[in-house]
């Protein structure tokens, strides 16, 4: 079959590009073409459409994206560059707590918590936080950074 619109062949019985003269569960078994591009889309962080596994490359814009491959197109699939999991239009907005521009969605996992051993040190002596540049500790803060300068501590670093 063919499409009326942009004229792209397709198999009208698994939907997926023509494969004439192979049957759908041969062109399914002929996978050779399909993991070099699965290779080259993990490489160059190319996401699959949830729905008909076309390989999507964001080149701008936000996270939400809708596929316009030849089997989704005007179906209105959208899913996120991020997670990959399938989203309605409502979902452009409230899957992504940072909004849509971020590296942000509902699906990331939380990063972990510090324990209170690495908080601290090994020893268990207060630990020192890495500061962004211009950051205040204020006086006690600048009286300790000040200390570990005079004594060439290799612990102090400046952070972006």
């Amino acid at each position: 079959a063919k499409c009326p619109g942009c004229l792209i062949e397709f198999c009208p019985h698994c939907s997926n590009l023509a494969h004439d003269p192979l049957t759908c569960e041969q062109a399914a078994a002929s996978t050779e073409g399909e993991k070099q591009l699965k290779s080259l889309g993990e490489e160059k962080g190319w996401k699959p459409c949830p729905k008909c596994k076309a390989m999507c490359e964001k080149v701008l814009g936000c996270n939400f994206l809708t596929c316009c491959s030849p089997r989704c197109r005007g179906q209105g699939i959208h899913f996120c560059y991020i997670c990959g999991s399938q989203l309605t239009r409502k979902e452009h907005y409230d899957h992504f707590p940072k909004g849509p521009y971020e590296y942000s969605c509902v699906n990331l996992p939380k990063p972990p918590k510090i324990p209170p051993s690495e908080q601290n040190g090994e020893s268990g002596e207060p630990g020192i936080r890495i500061l962004l540049r211009g950051q205040r500790l204020g006086p006690l803060g600048d009286r300790l950074i000040n200390e570990m300068r005079r004594a060439g501590s290799g612990e102090l670093r400046e952070g972006r």
